[in-house]
């Protein structure tokens, strides 16, 4: 497993990010018994860079708190399946933390773990996906301690 991380946002989360991101990418994998070997891209942005990707590939000119954009070919070089890459938006993470009135390392958890299940082809258009994708990601969250 290769995970590829980048940090551009200015905003800190005064956490350990990259851990917590390893954990849930691990977890997730694990759970849903994904046994390839595979890669993805995880980067952490502020809120403009994230507005820009979600106007420039979705259309939606207003900020959100993770993109996922599923990939699913192999790499030629590593023989790895390229699962995609996950934008994690910083400023959203801290807000919605205390919004929901838990710690970032949880709202860390749950976008990360929110985005691996879109890269591997859960969505949550119809209310009987969204509600398959909320029990997934509660049983993976619980299953790896980071719970509510």
């Amino acid at each position: 497993m290769t995970i590829y991380y980048s940090y551009e946002a200015c905003t800190k989360l005064h956490i350990p990010w990259m851990d917590i991101i390893s954990d849930v990418v691990y977890g997730t994998l694990d759970y849903m018994k994904y046994r390839k070997e595979a890669e993805i891209s995880v980067s952490v942005v502020d809120s403009d860079e994230i507005r820009n990707l979600n106007k420039e590939f979705r259309d939606i000119d207003k900020v959100t708190d993770v993109l996922s954009f599923p990939i699913g070919d192999k790499n030629p070089e590593t023989g790895e399946m390229v699962l995609g890459d996950i934008v994690l938006c910083a400023d959203r993470i801290i807000e919605q933390a205390a919004e929901y009135g838990h710690t970032r390392k949880r709202e860390l958890a749950f976008l990360t773990c929110h985005s691996m299940l879109h890269l591997l082809g859960y969505d949550h258009i119809e209310d009987d996906e969204r509600i398959q994708m909320e029990e997934l990601q509660k049983k993976i969250l619980d299953k790896i301690g980071y719970r509510r």
